[in-house]
């Protein structure tokens, strides 16, 4: 008679052999604690090329490029899976042929009824159709942005000596009018520049000029030039000293988009409080309105490029830009940005920069 480890173990294999193969959209199978394989799907075979038999007892790290190797980025997924419970991965992979596809998936961290780690189930799929899909549009949008930048650029100045010129004659309607014409000019530019960050972004053309500067002073310039829309009340409460280091025209890009996106989904004529205090070495900034807020749902995608939260009627439409943008300036200034919100509460959006040490 088998004795009960023989019984577990033919138990768990099957279980297994259930799991993987009735994934139907992704390549599974199962790691040790070391990240070989023990267990293959044959999905994965199909994904890879590699039969079970000459797959499992490999580590890992035979799907990955020769630099994400020497970057260590395999161990380091594990690690972050055995932490976090799960790492979701996407990248380049490598068949057995030596081809190249990109993959989506994750990887989680099995432990036992004692919650000791012995291994990791992966999931992949191929996603190479809907990366090519994501470039083509990236590549076509960083075109049209710049072949739009002049034209547009030109528009908003023409635009803005008339209403100079406009302004003796004091037509007030016809002021209206150029004064539409500026706003509307001033939001196209807004969104080809966008476009244009995201591009530099993704191309890895992306660069800070660093420096120090009164990261009050810019909070209070960036507000006096959004209220001049009239909609709303912009207080800056600033509680620190000194100055911060990074970059003063990306920061200023950063408040810009918490304080557009303060104004667009909030009332009119409410107040947005942008207070700035310290938090141990760092300046903490908060941006904060009494707005529509942010649902469970939408915050988990509210810093993905192109996402858009739901919008009141009547509101302006834009790319999904903002947040994204945003929190890729704050992630190169190796800070972090959050916020907190509930439905009818409103917002408040964080973010910290470190503070300059004080000189004697």
């Amino acid at each position: 008679m088998r004795n009960q480890k023989e019984v577990a173990a033919n138990d768990s294999s099957k279980h297994w052999k259930a799991l993987l193969e009735n994934i139907a959209e992704y390549a599974t199978s199962v790691l040790d604690g070391n990240g070989h394989v023990y267990k293959w799907s044959s999905m994965a075979r199909s994904l890879t090329g590699f039969t079970a038999k000459e797959i499992i007892g490999k580590h890992y790290s035979i799907f990955y490029s020769k630099k994400d190797i020497e970057k260590r980025l395999p161990q380091k997924i594990l690690s972050t899976a055995a932490r976090r419970g799960l790492c979701e991965t996407e990248g380049l992979r490598v068949r057995k042929d030596g081809t190249l596809y990109w993959t989506s998936g994750m990887i989680v961290a099995i432990r036992d009824k004692n919650k000791e780690l012995y291994g990791y189930a992966r999931f992949s799929r191929d996603a190479t159709r809907e990366h090519e899909a994501r470039r083509q549009r990236d590549e076509f949008l960083s075109i049209a942005a710049h072949e739009l930048k002049t034209p547009v650029t030109t528009l908003n100045l023409y635009a803005q000596l008339l209403k100079d010129r406009m302004l003796l004659s004091r037509d007030k309607e016809n002021l209206s009018m150029l004064q539409d014409i500026e706003d509307q000019s001033m939001r196209l530019v807004k969104l080809v520049n966008d476009l244009l960050t995201v591009s530099a972004i993704q191309a890895g053309r992306f660069a800070l000029r660093q420096g120090e500067f009164d990261i009050c002073a810019l909070s209070a310039k960036t507000a006096k030039v959004m209220q001049k829309s009239g909609t709303h009340e912009i207080k800056v409460k600033c509680e620190i000293k000194g100055k911060v280091r990074g970059d003063p025209d990306r920061i200023e890009e950063v408040l810009v988009n918490l304080l557009s996106n303060a104004m667009k989904y909030s009332p009119r004529e409410r107040r947005i409080l942008v207070h700035i205090t310290r938090r141990g070495r760092k300046a903490l900034l908060a941006v904060t309105d009494r707005g529509q807020g942010i649902t469970k749902q939408e915050q988990k995608s509210i810093f993905k490029r192109y996402f858009q939260a739901a919008r009141k009627r009547g509101s302006a439409a834009g790319f999904g830009l903002g947040l994204y943008i945003s929190a890729e300036i704050i992630k190169r200034h190796r800070q972090k940005i959050w916020f907190n919100s509930a439905p009818g509460k409103g917002s408040t959006f964080y973010f910290t920069l470190k503070l300059t040490p004080k000189r004697f």
